[in-house]
């Protein structure tokens, strides 16, 4: 099953990464949206208390251990089938090893929950429904550190007096994940509410020991991705962009330049019916004093993740607005400034009704693309908006995305799912229905020829843009977003030349 879950990434050719937002809260403690119908609140079982395993011997025992119970469940349906007790087809992921997989993973944090979240953002058309239900937990379930664990990390950062610098810090976090865990807070003296990210002890330097070990779990029968899938230069790229990611004044400087360059924009300005990006988006401001490589304080700010809105009985007008700021976004990002959050996890928008506006967090996955590769890819998208297949094919070839040699059924789904990417800018597409019109299933039907005829890896450029897109037009549909976006590729596309 889980081989099954590989098959989506192909799609774009991109490695989802869910790093930590900053600023998630409980949906509860948010205002109602205006004109929202109320739905029945869900509620949340207590967050498990783990310690983090924080060296490298403890974590490939964890690797080991799940390792172990996936060969011999492996192991166990081959004798069935021989025996003729079960079918002939390849080993599957049974109820009991999928339940070790996901309890594996939220306990390990990490690489390896990393890698497990970036399985849980699929759709029912890739992966079946029990399994997306499984992987969903392992993106909303990461165990806890125990506070002993937690205290031992903010004095080793911020001091034996760590306490003296909040008037409140509530030990439970907000929100836990792969790297780190996030907890609210008031600052001593002014009582400003911020959320303090806590780096997990040990998970900056097991990144490579975890990467080597989730390579070996690979080798699994039930495990074994497509060769289509290059899942070593996946991981490759997860390695490098993890590296950065657990620097967190690293993040803090993207997250700064972000926030310039959003106050900056001035496109759209002159139409009512896009304006600037500024007036709905916004990034909160970082303490630099109650930040470190491992602690990150930001701002704290309220908000419901945006693939929530309709779930939230948010009207569709609303709703349409949200889904064109967030293509404004998309496209300003890679065209305008070259400068991309990549991880598109639905709770890094939050959603604001009080305010009307989206907040952003978490900036850890932000990305520099050079003028050559976003002028290729320019190319790339204005062929596909003129049908041009040809044009596809050669600045795809250019961004190395295709070696030229392709059979022509690769060629075709290639061009195909490319093709789907230009369908609502056309000239004659007028409002798009982002639902009805799906673009994400649209190139999903292409990913078994793309697996099965690939003949080399995208570059590593490509894997965290197609992770953004992909995650865009996603949203897009669970929104059932309504809108003409000619008007933004108008205004993102200002300057460029096409074949240039």
């Amino acid at each position: 099953m889980l081989r099954r879950c590989l098959l989506r990434q192909c799609r774009f050719m991109g490695v989802r990464s869910h790093t930590l937002m900053l600023c998630k809260v409980p949906t509860s403690t948010d205002e109602p949206a205006q004109n929202s119908k109320p739905k029945p609140k869900k509620v949340k079982p207590p967050p498990r208390v783990k310690a983090v395993p924080a060296t490298p011997t403890s974590r490939a025992a964890g690797f080991l251990s799940l390792g172990v119970k996936l060969g011999v469940s492996a192991a166990t349906q081959i004798i069935g089938s021989k025996l003729g007790m079960t079918d002939a087809n390849a080993p599957k992921l049974t109820p009991g090893s999928l339940e070790s997989l996901v309890t594996t993973l939220c306990n390990m944090r990490g690489c390896a929950l990393k890698l497990g979240q970036l399985l849980s953002m699929q759709d029912q058309e890739i992966i079946p429904k029990g399994v997306l239900i499984a992987l969903e937990r392992v993106r909303d379930s990461a165990s806890i550190m125990p506070e002993s664990q937690l205290k031992s990390v903010l004095v080793s950062e911020l001091g034996q007096n760590w306490q003296d610098k909040f008037s409140t810090f509530e030990m439970v976090p907000i929100a836990s994940a792969s790297i780190g865990q996030v907890h609210r807070a008031k600052l001593a003296g002014s009582d400003k509410e911020v959320a303090v990210k806590v780096q997990y002890p040990g998970v900056a330097d097991s990144i490579d020991s975890d990467v080597d070990n989730l390579l070996r779990l690979f080798k699994v029968p039930m495990l074994k991705p497509p060769p289509g899938l290059f899942i070593e230069n996946v991981l490759r790229e997860l390695r490098r962009e993890l590296k950065e990611e657990v620097d967190y004044e690293i993040e803090a400087g993207k997250l700064q330049k972000f926030k310039e360059l959003l106050e900056a924009e001035t496109s759209g300005a002159d139409d009512p019916n896009i304006g600037k990006l500024s007036d709905f988006f916004s990034v909160p401001s970082y303490i630099p004093e109650l930040s470190t490589k491992k602690v990150l304080t930001v701002e704290y700010v309220r908000g419901i993740p945006v693939d929530q809105l309709e779930e939230k009985g948010v009207d569709q007008e609303i709703r349409d607005r949200v889904g064109l700021k967030l293509m404004q976004l998309t496209l300003s990002e890679l065209f305008r400034w070259r400068f991309m959050q990549t991880d598109p996890n639905f709770t890094n928008f939050l959603y604001n009704a009080q305010k009307n506006k989206v907040h952003l967090v978490d900036f850890g996955a932000c990305r520099q693309y050079s003028d050559e590769f976003v002028n290729n890819y320019y190319n790339i998208v204005h062929s596909a908006k003129n049908e041009d297949a040809e044009g596809v094919l050669e600045y795809s070839k250019r961004i190395k995305m295709l070696k030229g040699t392709e059979v022509d059924i690769m060629r075709e789904a290639h061009v195909g799912s490319v093709f789907a990417i230009g369908v609502p800018f056309r000239d004659e597409a007028g409002i798009h229905d982002y639902r009805e019109h799906n673009i994400s299933k649209q190139i999903s039907s292409k990913v078994r020829t793309m697996l099965k005829h690939r003949e080399q890896a995208p570059p590593t450029e490509v894997y965290s843009l197609h992770r953004r897109l992909s995650g865009l037009f996603m949203v897009l549909s669970r929104l059932g977003a309504r809108f003409d976006s000619r008007p933004l590729i108008a205004e993102a596309w200002q300057g460029y030349k096409p074949g240039e």
